[in-house]
């Protein structure tokens, strides 16, 4: 029978994990040196961004009905360069039960093309994206559709950039945090509240 050769790595039944011996050293000094690596299956981007695994929900998992007779408060176009990221936002929004995702995009210029052909009632738009950034996708659309809320998202929230976001018709900033989701679902429900508050 053919035996490992020495050194080489020994992987568990699972294949998530293995265990090198450094065979360079002295054999009373080997079992002090053993380097275990372990592999994650989540990607990389879930570990950096700690409220992504806070949103993660099985993909087959049928949206939540609206609570009230089962009528959703509004629609939601969710715009970001990252697929993950728009998988997490989705998950939140929809696990909720008030309101329904009509769309995504990838970039600021699909987005635009989305609010002219949809009419959502709130888009949400990462700052910094490929050919056409958040705030310039704001521009446009608080011109096409003033009426149309809008939440940015960024890993680079800052106050002088909140002021800089609202000039463009943003409402709130909210920054890519551990809080993000309750953040993201409290800020959907004062613009739920407000327009509300305009319909009586």
């Amino acid at each position: 029978m053919a035996h490992p050769r020495k050194g080489a790595p020994h992987k568990s039944s699972a294949g998530k994990r293995s265990t090198k011996i450094d065979s360079g050293l002295p054999t009373r000094m080997r079992s002090r040196t053993v380097h275990t690596v372990f592999t994650s299956p989540l990607p990389r981007i879930w570990l950096r961004q700690p409220f992504l695994l806070a949103c993660r929900r099985d993909t087959g998992q049928q949206p939540a009905k609206g609570r009230k007779g089962g009528v959703v408060s509004g629609s939601i176009l969710i715009v970001d360069d990252s697929a993950f990221m728009r998988h997490a936002l989705r998950s939140c929004i929809e696990q909720s039960g008030d309101w329904q995702v009509c769309a995504e995009a990838e970039n600021g210029k699909v987005a635009v093309e989305k609010v002219k052909e949809l009419h959502p009632d709130v888009v949400i738009l990462d700052l910094q994206m490929p050919v056409m950034d958040g705030l310039q996708a704001a521009a446009q659309i608080s011109r096409l559709a003033p009426n149309t809320a809008m939440l940015m998202v960024t890993m680079h929230n800052y106050e002088q950039l909140a002021k800089y976001a609202r000039a463009f018709g943003i409402r709130e900033v909210l920054t890519k945090s551990d809080e993000l989701a309750d953040h993201l679902l409290a800020s959907l429900k004062n613009i739920h509240g407000s327009s509300d508050s305009l319909i009586h």
